[in-house]
């Protein structure tokens, strides 16, 4: 199953650029490929709140978490080009072997996500939204961050089976938005949270449920 994006594809591989220097900035870096698959989920599952289009409003439910294996392929090709690093790149043992790596951002991968923000309205909008996501990503306490993502209300809803698409193209399919908004609502009158403390309060949600 590949979650073929709804954004051109130059557009994905900005957002994902993007997504790496943000995940840079909160200091997520070298970001590990399971990590990476969770955050890319994340940025479209909650990418709504800041109506912002993702690239893509589903996912594949697997025991082994979220998996874009074709944001991977274009993360890869970003390597290949010099804008992103890959380290830390080892094969898992078992029946179904995995490569395993690790990604930040190249010299050239900076001044390129510069670049976009100062050029591109839209890449200047999607670069403001994942900044705050990795940052919230970023205040989960250390070594939780992946099962924190797990519990995800969307990703982690009973009642869908292993191998099953997970749509969340309508508002009411929209699990993460909601919970977000929600939670943000039992805020005290006159203390409204910005979308930067929405999005850090519900990884924080998150994080209590996968303690």
């Amino acid at each position: 199953m590949r979650n073929e994006p709804d954004l051109p594809r130059e557009h994905v591989r900005a957002w994902l650029l993007i997504l790496v220097g943000a995940s840079s900035t909160a200091g997520l870096t070298p970001l590990p490929v399971q990590l990476f698959h969770r955050m890319v989920f994340l940025s479209n599952s909650l990418a709504q709140l800041y109506e912002t289009q993702p690239p893509a409003e589903l996912v594949l439910k697997q025991d082994r978490g979220p998996y874009y294996p074709q944001a991977e392929f274009e993360l890869e090709r970003l390597a290949i080009q010099g804008l992103v690093n890959m380290t830390d790149m080892r094969w898992t043992e078992g029946a179904e072997r995995q490569m395993e790596a690790s990604f930040s951002l190249s010299s050239a991968g900076l001044s390129c996500v510069r670049r976009l923000v100062a050029k591109s309205s839209w890449c200047a909008s999607v670069h403001s939204f994942l900044i705050d996501l990795a940052a919230a990503v970023a205040h989960v306490d250390e070594g939780y961050e992946v099962s924190t993502a797990d519990r995800d209300l969307t990703y982690s809803q009973p009642g869908i089976q292993d191998r099953a698409v997970i749509s969340f193209r309508s508002w009411g399919e929209r699990l993460s938005q909601r919970a977000t908004e929600e939670i943000a609502s039992l805020s005290p009158p006159g203390c409204e949270p910005s979308r930067q403390h929405q999005l850090r309060l519900y990884l924080k949600y998150l994080e209590r449920l996968a303690a």
